[in-house]
């Protein structure tokens, strides 16, 4: 858990809709109370929205770990991929993939975005 003073630019938050990009942050001194505007990218489907937090509230930053994929085969909607370096498979469903799916070569090398809850 992070406050809001150690949140910076380009890091991920995990909220209860979601994972966020912080893309920008503005500490705002009011009368009484300070807070924290932060803009927010939506690492699913690239949305952005701005939100407003008390400057004392928790964040659950998350780790991302990148890795190098092959992209096997797809079964329906359903998207094979394997670990490069571990042989690892994993399988995606195609609503998580998105436009991806548009651009994947069988036996193509892929960078896929994990994260460890």
């Amino acid at each position: 858990m992070a406050t809001g003073n150690e949140l910076k630019k380009s890091c991920i938050i995990k909220q209860e809709n979601g994972l966020f990009q912080v893309i920008d942050i503005q500490h705002v001194k009011m009368k009484h109370t300070a807070l924290l505007r932060l803009k927010l990218k939506d690492i699913r489907d690239g949305h952005t929205m701005e939100q407003t937090f008390q400057s004392d509230e928790k964040f659950n930053l998350v780790n991302l770990e990148y890795r190098h994929m092959q992209f096997l085969y797809n079964d329906e909607n359903v998207y094979h991929f394997m670990d490069e370096k571990t042989f690892e498979q994993i399988a995606l469903n195609k609503a998580v993939l998105g436009d991806a799916v548009n651009y994947l070569l069988e036996n193509g090398s892929v960078r896929v975005m994990t994260f460890q809850e």
